[in-house]
């Protein structure tokens, strides 16, 4: 998955197209702080690069992050970043909903490809039929299951420096 410079700055507009109201309306803009994403359960991450992006883009700084593909546990540390409140608050959402949805369907993904690996080295159409059909002998399977997931859970905390 690639972002452009300018659809990350479509993404982050269409969230926050004037100003973050939370920061405004307690006028914390401008004191410092972090925030950091962790997992919630047992997943695949994916997008954090993007996310990282997102932050980077708002004038925040990425102190830490995790590579897209990394199998974590819950409560593992994905991304951490700090700068100005505003900063965090705009960057918060649409770093959160890329990192969720991406690595709901990567987690998804990943579980076919686990599954079908039993049998077969490739494959999968879902969780409940992907060993039959990886079993025929087929070469490649097609299926749309990892996106019909839910989103993957992941916590963010927010704190001042």
């Amino acid at each position: 998955m690639f972002f452009s410079d300018e659809e990350i700055a479509q993404l982050i507009a269409e969230d926050v197209p004037f100003l973050d109201l939370t920061t405004y309306g307690l006028n914390i803009g401008k004191e410092l702080g972090e925030i950091e994403f962790s997992t919630r359960h047992t997943m695949t991450i994916c997008a954090t690069e993007e996310a990282a992006r997102v932050f980077e883009k708002c004038g925040a700084k990425v102190e830490y992050l995790l590579e897209s593909g990394t199998c974590l546990t819950a409560q593992q540390l994905i991304l951490k970043a700090s700068g100005c409140a505003e900063a965090l608050h705009i960057g918060w959402r649409v770093a959160l909903n890329l990192m969720e949805y991406a690595s709901g369907i990567a987690t998804r993904a990943k579980e076919l490809v686990d599954a079908a690996k039993n049998v077969n080295s490739e494959g999968g159409i879902n969780l409940e039929n992907v060993r039959n059909y990886a079993s025929t002998g087929v070469d490649i399977l097609v299926t749309s299951y990892p996106y019909f997931g839910k989103p993957a859970d992941i916590g963010a905390k927010m704190k001042r420096r």
